[in-house]
């Protein structure tokens, strides 16, 4: 019986974990950053391009990185053309705001 109860313990943090790092982020589209709207540190907005075409204009969350770093090196990405992850979320104003972007390439 102790036996099992690790098990299923163990099968438990597993499936958190997992489903913290996938899961829970919402919707994301990826695409090519065409426009970064802001200065060297701050991102007001960003454009971008996504696979089917469709521009979309993001507005960054607050505490949103890129990859853990500044969000200004999506300017980096408008000169490369490497693919972002862009994760997000509908405001009820209809905007689409950025909840993590990461690289997709």
């Amino acid at each position: 019986m102790r036996r099992l109860a690790s098990i299923l313990a163990v099968v438990v943090v597993v499936a958190v974990t997992i489903a913290g790092c996938g899961g829970g982020k919402g919707p994301s589209t990826v695409g090519v950053v065409l426009e970064v709207d802001g200065d060297l540190t701050t991102v007001e907005s960003f454009t971008l391009l996504t696979e089917d075409g469709t521009q979309v204009r993001f507005f960054p969350a607050p505490e949103v990185t890129f990859d853990g770093g500044p969000l200004s090196h999506l300017t980096s990405h408008v000169v490369s053309g490497d693919p972002v992850r862009v994760f997000y979320e509908k405001a009820p104003d209809g905007r689409f705001v950025a909840t993590a972007v990461e690289d997709a390439s």
